[in-house]
């Protein structure tokens, strides 16, 4: 997996996802559960892709903020075919796990959040406190913490 980080200047700068990872398990989304390939329009998705990175720039620092963001961008926007609500969380959660966190909740409720999310029954800012209620972050040598 190919990590990169922006280069802003700011301290203790998020993990950033790369495009070539989450086309990879998009696909294996799709293969597992079914769906069709391919993007609708290639600049769509790399627009999504990059919007929690110019949130960023732009002064946002929460990681459930940007976590939340990669959610809604790629399930609202929808720039695959298929399967633009699960690409939207595997964004969501793979960002958030290499940044230190987990979430942590039934998947009933994940999906159900993420489900409402894609529709637009729920806002961004509603599944950012969805993350906030059940997301622990990892510290090496205590108990997981609550985000900020």
């Amino acid at each position: 997996m190919r990590l990169r980080k922006a280069k802003s200047g700011k301290s203790k700068e998020p993990v950033w996802l790369d495009e070539r990872d989450i086309r990879m398990l998009h696909s294996q989304v799709l293969a597992l559960h079914g769906g069709i390939s391919g993007e609708v329009v290639p600049a769509l998705f790399t627009a999504a892709l990059a919007q929690p990175r110019e949130d960023y720039l732009g002064g946002e620092t929460n990681i459930l903020a940007l976590a939340a963001s990669y959610a809604a961008t790629i399930g609202q926007e929808r720039p695959f075919k298929d399967g633009n609500r699960q690409a939207g969380l595997v964004a969501c959660v793979l960002f958030l796990n290499l940044n230190g966190y987990e979430l942590m909740a039934p998947e009933v409720e994940v999906v159900h959040a993420i489900t409402e999310l894609s529709r637009d029954a729920m806002d961004q800012h509603g599944f950012q406190k969805y993350l906030k209620a059940h997301v622990i972050r990892y510290q090496r040598s205590a108990r997981p913490l609550r985000p900020e």
